[in-house]
């Protein structure tokens, strides 16, 4: 322990004997540490991070899985009450499902919060204790409608009731309904919802009082609403879980044929299933791509430490080798080197955890508009800390190799005798820096190409035609079912609602619908044809539906090609009608006229419904899918308590909000209206997981850049220090300075387009892995490739010019007794 404090003290003062070269060499590490540890942290965040309750891995999700249907879906309660009774390797299994609810106490407007509805078991299986109260108990989970009572979360009762300590006990009202208070959840729980933070839980026997509709769901076996986690009994493996599940989904085909014969269960762990079995995996190979790039950036780091360090291991060779001659070993000297080296590493990465603070945070404050509250923390954890300190010891090491071998080659008598022993010749110095140089910028240009690439996506995402318009967009949502409104008081609500908007000055055009398109939400139905086998699912088409009301294409700038739009005539009581998009008709009807062609859909007992129109195809969930089959049915025959309005506007439409709001306000001052934005808004959610994947490669690209110029500078400086004789015996003999500064700029870009050429054939192969993940991205994209090359031909070229002109002005004289 002596010896190693002597250690650090004496590479603090050799440290501090050098505070420029110092400075420059941790503030190298800080920006490749910190880049690591920002990413890292995101990942971490998104990933990684368990959830705050009792022995996480344990947790695990079950999904169901339809014969025909693409993807993993919701349980409906009969099976998940079945498999609650069968299993043996679970030891609890529950149900949650996000809802949107209104909350007030006494007179007060109502607040929209996001809640989950749970089975009584939740708390339990999860192993989650109230800060405060209780939670649900066994019997609240038997009888429905018969316990109203609510949890909430630690930060809801902060924000909405001022930590009231005798908030239990007393009643609030969810949607118009009273329920009492029973627990506060502790602070670091927020619920099982995939980066959201909910504010209250609810019993799922309350379901009718807070998410209307589906009233036979207990015995319903094709309402499929609720997601399942359950909790592995100690020593139990996925795979008995998966053996297990197999098994009592055979049987529950064998007692419910008509029900069950096309359904399939999996199981995974909750880590894995996070946000969806597939999405999830998905997210892991973007997340440990990202990983590998910002590596490199660190890699390209250390190159660049270590060609100052072999730089300054060459000025320390009298000092080692006086130390090496009075009886230093070398095995101290080394574990000195490395010592400084560390210290170095260290000091790098906390500077390094200092950006990335600062950096997660502007990350947290840039999210775009969402509706729900987010339970994401970007800041660095103890986790992150840890790979913080890995990543730096790893580093210390790297870099101490240069000394360390310098210290080990250190020739005694020939550095007494003045001449130059590490590495044999400064030449062979200066090549092992040139290879270090081309392997820096060949690593650079690969990272400056994904920057450009990930732009480029999302360049052409933004452009990209969504099959409706974006500008002068204004989207307002409101649920009546917040009220208790009954069917008839809701029409009569949205009706008056949309002519009091549609009377607003700078309003052009409004309509209602129930979903948006490229929102978070969407709706599938199997669509039949009349005359379809509708018990033979390979005669259906899955299409997305939407419902939405008159003049809906118009307000959405969604083109029409034939037939006509809904109108106020297609009434509950009169002909089923609906609308369908290009890809719909051409699934259902190749090479004929969809108009006046009648469809049916499965699951749903109504006549057969006439086509009345044929719409151009648009975007519906992602701006990289192929056009989708789509299908429009209009309120006036399928009724919806939560509706968005959209309004056209001439003028800017954020002028319009407040209005917007009173509109609300003077219909029924308690209604909360949620999630107001204008289109644009609505855009930029979509489009921020493509910024984000830009911002974090811009930023690799630009440090790597800037980290390789600086490495083709040094060289070029340090080669043209030691030819000093030669240039100033050139310009003696009278060379000219022009050619003295061709001379010289030649050797930079030498290693320059050696890195280039390198680096060329690496962004290849990593543009054919970005091409798959990213929309609009093409492989070897000649736009971004000649774009990168001539950026850093160009910046190379004035990196190796400084040197050069600074020889060209040289003054023989003192070049020559140099």
């Amino acid at each position: 322990m002596e010896r190693l404090l002597q250690d650090l003290r004496y590479a603090l003062r050799t440290l501090l004997r050098s505070p420029g070269f110092s400075a420059v060499v941790i503030l190298t590490l800080a920006l490749g540490i910190g880049a690591n540890t920002a990413i890292f942290s995101v990942i971490n965040a998104l990933l990684l991070r368990q959830l705050p309750v009792e022995k996480p891995d344990e947790l695990a999700k079950i999904f169901m899985r339809i014969k025909g249907l693409e993807g993993y879906t919701n349980f409906n309660y009969p099976d998940y009450r079945d498999f609650r009774e069968r299993s043996r390797v679970f030891s609890g299994l529950a149900g949650q499902a996000m809802v949107r609810v209104g909350v007030s106490q006494g007179a007060a407007e109502s607040e929209l919060v996001w809640g989950e509805i749970v089975t009584g078991n939740y708390f339990d299986v999860l192993g989650v204790k109230a800060e405060r109260g209780r939670t649900f108990l066994p019997e609240e989970d038997v009888t429905p409608n018969g316990h109203p009572v609510v949890v909430l979360s630690h930060s809801f009762w902060e924000r909405s009731f001022g930590s009231d300590p005798n908030i239990l006990g007393k009643s609030i009202k969810l949607n118009g309904y009273p329920f009492t208070v029973v627990g506060i959840a502790p602070k670091s729980f927020q619920g099982t919802k995939y980066a959201l933070a909910m504010d209250l839980w609810i019993p799922m026997m309350m379901r009718a009082q807070v998410k209307p509709g589906g009233n036979d769901w207990i015995a319903d076996r094709g309402d499929s609403w609720f997601d399942v986690i359950g909790r592995l009994k100690p020593g139990v493996s996925l795979e008995q879980a998966r053996a297990e599940i197999g098994t009592i989904s055979r049987q529950l085909q064998l007692a419910y044929p008509k029900e069950n014969q096309d359904k399939s269960f999996q199981v995974f762990w909750e880590r894995d299933a996070r946000v969806h079995p597939e999405a999830g995996s998905r997210l892991r190979v973007t997340a440990v791509f990202v990983l590998v790039l910002v590596a490199l950036v660190l890699l390209v780091a250390c190159v660049n430490v270590i060609n100052l360090l072999l730089a300054r291991a060459a000025t320390r060779q009298s000092e080692i080798g006086v130390r090496i001659a009075i009886g230093a070993g070398r095995s101290r000297l080394v574990r000195q080197l490395f010592t400084e080296s560390l210290m170095l590493s260290l000091l790098g990465g906390a500077l390094g955890v200092a950006l990335a603070y600062w950096g997660s945070g502007l990350l947290s404050g840039i999210l775009p508009p969402l509706p729900y509250r987010i339970g994401l923390d970007f800041h660095p954890d103890g986790r992150a800390l840890v790979y913080t300190l890995l990543i730096a010891v790893v580093t210390s090491v790297v870099l101490g190799l240069a000394p360390a071998i310098h210290a080990a080659r250190t020739q005694v008598v020939s550095v007494l005798k003045g001449e130059e022993a590490f590495f044999g010749q400064p030449q062979h110095r200066l090549r092992l820096r040139k290879v270090l140089v081309v392997a820096q910028t060949a690593v650079s240009l690969m990272l400056l190409v994904a920057t450009g690439l990930f732009a480029t996506s999302l360049i052409r995402s933004q452009s990209a035609d969504p099959g409706f318009r974006v500008d002068h967009g204004l989207l307002l949502s409101v649920d009546v079912d917040m009220r208790n409104y009954s069917q008839d008081a809701g029409e009569a609500f949205y009706r008056q609602l949309q002519e009091r908007i549609g009377a607003l000055p700078g309003v052009v055009s409004t309509s209602f619908a129930y979903l948006v398109p490229l929102g978070d939400r969407n709706n599938s139905l199997w669509v039949y044809r009349e005359g379809a086998d509708r018990s033979n699912y390979k005669e259906a088409i899955l299409a997305d539906q939407n419902t939405v009301g008159t003049r809906y294409f118009d307000t959405l700038g969604i083109q029409l090609l034939e037939g006509r739009p809904f109108d106020d005539h297609d009434v509950a009581e009169g002909p089923k009608v609906a609308i369908v998009n290009e890809t719909l008709a051409r699934l259902l009807w190749p090479g004929e006229d969809p108009i006046g062609k009648r469809i049916i859909f499965s699951g749903r007992n109504e006549p057969l419904r006439e086509v009345i129109g044929l719409v151009k195809n648009g975007k519906s969930r992602q701006l990289n899918e192929e056009p989708l089959p789509y299908l429009y049915l209009p309120f006036t025959q399928d009724y919806y308590a939560a509706r968005t309005l959209h309004v056209r506007t001439n003028v800017r439409p954020e002028e319009l909000i407040p209005s917007v709001r009173e509109a609300v306000r003077s219909l029924d001052p308690n209604l909360p209206v949620y999630d107001i934005k204008t289109l644009k808004d609505h855009m930029a959610i979509t489009l921020w997981p493509a910024r984000i994947g830009a911002a974090m490669t811009a930023v690799s690209g630009v440090l790597a850049l800037f980290l390789a110029l600086v490495g083709i500078y040094g060289v070029i400086a340090y080669s043209v220090s030691q030819r000093t004789r030669e240039i100033g015996l050139r310009i003696a003999f009278g060379a000219r300075r022009a050619d003295l500064v061709r001379l010289v700029v030649k050797q930079g870009m030498m290693l320059a387009l050696t890195g280039i050429g390198i680096g060329l054939l690496l962004a290849l192969g990593l543009s054919l892995i970005v091409s798959k993940l990213h929309f609009g991205v093409r492989p070897a994209d000649p736009v971004v490739f000649g774009a990168t090359c001539l950026l850093f031909v160009t910046t190379s070229l004035f990196a190796s010019y400084l040197p050069a002109r600074r020889a060209s002005r040289m003054d023989p004289m003192v070049a020559l007794r140099t």
